[in-house]
This record gives C-alpha cells, sequence and structure tokens, in this order.
C-alpha cells in the first residue's frame, strides 16, 4: 500500500511538475510585458534610439506633403485602394505572399524589376488602376500654397514651430500621464501647448513662415498691389507669391502680428482622455472600460509568479525526500524552463516581421508615407527588444540555476538504506 501512494504521489509531482514549467514561463513573459511594454520608460528609450525627435519634423514634412499630393498607386499599385482582387493575386503569385504584404503595407518600395512584374500584373488584370487613383486637385487658396511647398519646406516650417527639443518634452510629458492614468494616479490625461503657442508667435515662427513665402514664385506687380493691399486690410491667410525682399522685411511684423493672433487662439492645454460627456472610469477598484481592464492585467501579471510557486511547493511535498531528490525535482523543471523562455524570446525576435506583416499589412492606410510606416516598424521593434532581452535573460538565469542543480544532484549519493541491514541482524 505505501508504494502504491508513492507511486500515486510520484505520478501528480510530474504533473505539478509539468505545469509548473509552463506557468513559469508564462509568468516570465508576462512580468517582462509589465516591466517592458507598461512602462514609460520603455517608450522613451525607444523614442530616443531610434532618433524620433530629430527624424520627425521630416517625416511630418513627408506625411503632410504625401496628404496633400496624395495618388499612392504612382509608384506603387499595391497601395492603391481600388485595385482589383484578380492584380493582387497576380502580384502575389509574381513576388509572394510576404513581398506583396511589405509593398502594400509600405514598408519598402518595389525595386525595378518588381515594378515591371506589377505592371505587367497591372496591363492584364487592372489596366485602368492609374487613372482611377488620379484626380485632378484644386489649385486655388490654401491647397494651391501648400501644394507648392516641398517636403524640405514644410521640415523648415514644423522644425520652427515645434523644435526637436520641444517635441521630446512634449512626447514624454505625454507618455508619462497616459502611464500615470493606467496606474490610477491622476484621472485625466492632458497636454499642454503654451510651449507650441510660444514658438508660434517668437521671431522662430516668424522665420519659418518667412522661409515659406522664400519657396514660392516671385509675384508679378499686379500680384503684388493685390497681395499688399489684401494683407493691410487683414484678409490675406497665405502666400501665393514672393515678393522682393526689400518688401518682405517690411511685411515681417504683419507676419509676426498674423502668428501672435493665431497663437491666441489655442487653448494653452487640451485634454485627450477621458473627453468631455465620455463615460466615467467607473466604481470598481480597477475603474471602467479599457482603463479597468489593463489595470486588472497589470494585477495578475504582478501576481503570475505566485501560480508556478505553488506547483514547486506541492513538488516538494509531494516528492522531495532528500538533498538529492531536492536538486532533481527543483533543477530540472527550471531548466526547461528556462529553455521555452529563451526559445519564446528567440521566436518573438525572430518572427517580429512576419508577425507585423500579417496582422497590419493590410490595415496600414495608404496615405501613410512609407518613412512613416517604416519608424512605427522599427520603433515597436525597439520596444519589443526590451520585452526580449529581459525574457532572454530570465531564461538564460533559469538555465544555468536549473541546470546546476540537476548535474549537482549526481554528486550526492544517497544514504544507504539501513532499515534491511537492522532487520537482519535481527534475525
Amino acid at each position: 500500500m505505501r508504494e502504491f501512494w508513492s507511486e500515486v504521489a510520484g505520478f501528480f509531482a510530474i504533473v505539478c511538475a509539468i505545469a509548473f514549467v509552463v506557468t513559469t514561463t508564462a509568468a516570465v513573459l508576462l512580468v517582462n510585458v509589465d516591466l517592458g511594454l507598461l512602462n514609460a520608460r520603455t517608450f522613451k528609450n525607444a523614442l530616443v534610439q531610434q532618433q524620433v525627435y530629430a527624424r520627425m519634423p521630416h517625416i511630418l514634412a513627408e506625411q503632410v506633403v504625401t496628404l496633400i499630393n496624395e495618388n499612392p498607386c504612382a509608384t506603387n499599385p499595391l497601395r492603391c485602394e481600388n485595385a482589383l482582387p484578380e492584380f493582387i493575386d497576380c502580384a502575389k503569385t509574381a513576388l509572394g505572399d510576404q513581398r506583396t504584404a511589405a509593398l502594400a503595407s509600405g514598408l519598402d518600395l518595389p525595386t525595378e524589376a518588381e515594378i515591371q512584374q506589377l505592371q505587367a500584373c497591372e496591363t492584364r488584370y487592372d489596366p485602368n488602376l492609374q487613372s482611377q487613383q488620379t484626380g485632378a486637385k484644386s489649385s486655388k487658396g490654401e491647397l494651391a500654397f501648400f501644394q507648392s511647398l516641398s517636403v524640405s519646406d514644410m521640415e523648415t516650417l514644423i522644425s520652427g514651430l515645434l523644435p526637436p527639443d520641444e517635441l521630446r518634452t512634449l512626447a514624454e510629458n505625454f507618455l508619462d500621464q497616459v502611464f500615470a492614468y493606467v496606474n490610477g494616479d491622476q484621472e485625466i490625461i492632458s497636454i499642454s501647448l503654451v510651449s507650441l503657442k510660444q514658438h508660434i508667435a517668437s521671431p522662430a515662427g516668424t522665420e519659418a513662415v518667412l522661409q515659406l513665402i522664400r519657396s514660392q514664385p516671385d509675384c508679378n506687380y499686379q500680384v503684388l498691389l493685390t497681395l499688399l493691399a489684401e494683407l493691410k486690410s487683414g484678409n490675406v491667410t497665405f502666400f501665393v507669391c514672393r515678393p522682393p525682399e526689400e518688401v518682405l522685411t517690411l511685411l515681417s511684423p504683419l507676419v509676426q502680428d498674423m502668428l501672435t493672433t493665431a497663437s491666441t487662439q489655442i487653448p494653452d492645454s487640451q485634454v485627450l482622455y477621458p473627453q468631455a460627456g465620455s463615460q466615467p472610469a467607473g466604481p470598481g477598484p480597477m475603474g471602467g472600460g479599457s482603463t479597468g481592464w489593463i489595470r486588472l492585467a497589470r494585477l495578475v501579471m504582478l501576481l503570475s509568479p505566485g501560480l508556478p510557486l505553488i506547483f514547486l511547493i506541492s513538488i516538494t511535498l509531494l516528492a522531495v525526500r532528500s538533498v538529492k531528490g531536492w536538486l532533481r525535482w527543483w533543477g530540472i523543471p527550471l531548466f526547461f524552463s528556462g529553455l521555452l523562455s529563451l526559445g519564446m524570446a528567440f521566436s518573438t525576435t525572430t518572427f517580429f516581421d512576419q508577425a507585423w506583416f500579417v496582422l497590419l499589412a493590410n490595415r496600414i492606410p495608404a496615405y501613410l508615407s512609407p518613412v512613416l510606416v517604416s519608424l512605427s516598424h522599427d520603433v515597436a521593434y525597439a520596444i519589443l527588444q526590451t520585452v526580449t532581452v529581459g525574457m532572454a535573460d530570465s531564461g538564460i538565469v533559469l538555465v544555468v540555476l536549473g541546470l546546476g542543480m540537476w548535474l549537482g544532484s549526481g554528486f550526492i549519493k544517497n544514504k544507504p538504506d539501513t532499515s534491511s541491514v537492522t532487520v537482519h541482524r535481527a534475525t
């Protein structure tokens, strides 16, 4: 009977050991997600690592120009919204599913050879694709002004109104507030616009606008007279041509006044979440809506190491009867938990691009510039690296600890069973 219960205990100890391996691997993932993804510092470091603040004026400028002059299929027919399914299927056959997804998402541009393959598919299955996406754009007023701007011109304007250092301050303050709100430390997420207003009304903002005006074609005499008259009356909001430099110097104070007036229309701060009239967070301790679910998820992540600890204690009670048994019953599950954690970290990094294409390729709007999409990809990868590095470090610790205990058990000899010797001597 004693052997029977010993076998039953051993069986349940093996079950607990398997459960320990599974739950420990899950706990390693959850803890590192909590420490990595749900941490403002991770996002700040990723933005700095990818030089987002230095690159952002150019990226925003390219995005604005892309939106104004949008014709996504002019250089990449896979980004045409009206592309026929037959054309897409032909492209997948010619380029492969993964490459087609990459081009359709805007992460990359087609090579010359790929353009020829796409043109062949287009000619065969969707010959009207380009004409469907070409539309006449108005050339009047504000649109005419912005259509005449290059990416460099727009970058000059954005850099003058929102320098990289100020952009970093705004972004980091926003991240701090987001995670403070998620943690329940504050009730709203807002953004201060005071510095933006100051930059708009500053000499740097004026100079940025003057640089845009200088990028326009020269004004003829008739247009110049009309422009001066409208500017004097305060009706001009856009310069469609470049006046002489002497006139532009005289107009600088008026441009400054226009920007100062515009800055007064901007509020000092703007509440981003929750919006006015939205549902309150809820009476529960975790709050309601998505925020409540995030807080509940964080609590689960923090408590997740407790479950494998319970299984480890159960293994000890069911099967451990000696130091040698303790080293083996703990070492082997720890070793395989570490191996699974390392495998998960490696596979997450290896298959990130494939997952990005599968999950987002068909959901990225065609109007987003390829550079912006590529930057989003790089930042997401940098953020994920924090999690995978943490998982890999945890896996290495578990592997080393488990393997050391497992191997160490081999150097310990079990004490001889003296009960049989005692019985023999008694007889």
